[in-house]
């Protein structure tokens, strides 16, 4: 009789397991870290195009160089955070040797890309990527110390840099970059200031698997001759991808 009472109890066990919910684990996220990507021996080169308007000389200027970014290898520092050394070359055409300009550093968190050059932190994306998400790209800076160092001749400081809003403006659209087609990609306002006499504007865009392939900054000042407003001092300059490490 007790035999019994066990199988019974076993079967009753059983059964309530059987008719329970099987409840999967949840999907994996996508967040996007394709865009941004983070390897040793990673490396991708530019064309760039860099107008200057100087109002001391009443000059415009034009030159053409190219720039190669390579991510050389990660630095433990003394908080145990994981940095790639960021080793970015400059040369003036194709037949120059490879120039070492600066080093920056990137970090990447589960939420950020973080990026450290001349002393001041870029937040350059958050995740997971998606359109119209927006975040701060400046952390913990000094707006003069930024104008100082990107702008150094101009007199104009934006006292509301702190608070520029960086937006994901269309994700995961085709693009085509220096005749070179990319299926998946994204842009990005990082911040925009336009009124008739100045603009500040840059825009990125990225894509998948890749990283950086485009990148615009405009920051130019208007005056005023026979009615209309002419750029008078700043910079335009745009950086096209020629080449990455495949």
């Amino acid at each position: 009789m007790k035999y019994l009472k066990t199988i019974l109890f076993t079967c009753l066990i059983l059964s309530i397991f059987s008719c329970e919910k099987k409840i999967l684990p949840p999907a994996d996220i996508d967040y996007g870290y394709d865009y941004y990507p983070l390897e040793v021996g990673y490396w991708q080169s530019f064309d760039v195009i860099n107008i200057v308007w100087d109002d001391f000389n009443n000059t415009i200027d034009t030159s053409y160089y190219q720039i190669k970014e390579v991510i050389e290898s990660i630095v433990i520092t003394a908080n145990k955070d994981s940095l790639y050394r960021l080793e970015k070359y400059k040369r003036y055409n194709d037949y120059e040797q490879w120039q070492l300009e600066n080093i920056y550093f990137l970090r990447r968190t589960k939420l950020t890309i973080e990026r450290h050059e001349e002393n001041i932190t870029y937040c350059k994306m958050v995740f997971p990527v998606k359109v119209n998400s927006s975040w701060n790209p400046y952390l913990a800076i000094d707006s003069a110390l930024f104008f100082q160092v990107h702008y150094p001749n101009t007199n104009i400081i934006n006292a509301n840099v702190k608070n520029t809003s960086t937006t994901i403006t269309s994700y995961k659209t085709p693009l085509i970059i220096n005749n070179i087609y990319f299926s998946d990609c994204i842009s990005v306002l990082v911040h925009q200031f336009k009124t008739l006499i100045n603009e500040d504007t840059e825009i990125e865009q990225y894509a998948k698997n890749i990283g950086l392939i485009y990148k615009h900054i405009t920051h130019t000042e208007n005056t005023a001759i026979h009615g209309e407003f002419v750029i008078y001092r700043g910079f335009d300059i745009q950086y096209f991808i020629n080449d990455y490490k495949k």
